[in-house]
């Protein structure tokens, strides 16, 4: 649920001039649908606070790694596990995987 909130996060964290608030309403609906499973509709707003500020904090925690991703989604569309786990460690400055030995 928290991933639903992080696109809408991210993209206003890049561009605020970018964003609409219809563009996340899939996701919040979504969100809405799956915070019912969990409790009641009065604690529907309460836990999708929380969610939303939780994603803030991924997002805000772990921009590196989304900028890093979204430009090589960019430039190649799709993107393997390991293609992934590549882009990631290079914008962490870390070895490739499997060279940590």
């Amino acid at each position: 649920m928290i991933a639903l909130g992080a696109g809408y996060i991210a993209q206003k964290r890049f561009n605020p001039r970018s964003v609409r608030s219809w563009q996340a309403s899939s996701d919040n609906i979504k969100a809405c649908q799956l915070a019912l499973y969990v409790t009641d509709p009065v604690g529907v707003e309460l836990l999708l606070r929380w969610l939303y500020h939780q994603a803030e904090n991924l997002v805000k925690l772990r921009w590196v790694e989304i900028r890093a991703v979204a430009k090589a989604l960019l430039e190649r569309k799709t993107l393997t596990g390991d293609e992934l786990r590549e882009v990631i460690d290079r914008a962490l400055g870390l070895p490739p995987f499997g060279a940590q030995k």
